[in-house]
């Protein structure tokens, strides 16, 4: 999550109801670029699955055919290791000391935020209201350090200052 970003684009930004060929389009677009560089790999990933059973192994085959699709399949191969090597450098600031794939883990990074008091009762509107009120609220989000009530610093989702970056 981008520092600074108001919540249309932080906290409820969803590619939830893309087609899976325009999401990497616009992360990029929206300059989320682990996303974009995740997603256009799988897109090339689906393609190199498409092309490697196209080369021909038989001398009846035109040596072209070959030659396109056998060196089309290794371009793919190296742009896919391009990525990889991007989403790891792009990745490996993310220090997440509790586990992200949980709904708990999930919450822990927001339990100790200012936003559930502001947040209260949005839970009942639909998506694209909630999207409209948030926007209204004028309130800038980011993932960093914050201190909590009991004055201790722990890593969460909140309004913008936050005390540091992660």
């Amino acid at each position: 999550m981008n520092r600074n970003q108001p919540a249309r684009r932080s906290i409820a930004l969803s590619y939830r109801h893309t087609i899976p060929v325009f999401t990497p389009i616009l992360c990029f677009l929206n300059r989320d670029f682990l996303p974009f560089f995740t997603g256009a790999g799988v897109l090339l990933s689906e393609l190199l699955t498409i092309l490697l059973p196209s080369i021909p192994y038989s001398s009846a085959n035109s040596y072209r055919a070959t030659f396109v699709v056998a060196y089309t399949c290794v371009a793919i191969i190296c742009i896919m290791l391009i990525f990889l090597v991007v989403i790891w450098v792009l990745g490996r600031d993310l220090k997440f000391t509790r586990q992200v794939e949980t709904t708990a883990g999930l919450l822990s990074y927001i339990c100790a935020s200012k936003m559930m008091a502001e947040f209260d009762g949005l839970d009942m509107m639909s998506e694209k209201r909630r999207t409209i009120l948030l926007d209204q609220m004028g309130k800038r989000y980011g993932l960093g350090i914050i201190e909590d009530e009991g004055g201790s610093e722990r890593i969460a989702i909140d309004e913008e200052p936050l005390l540091r970056s992660i």
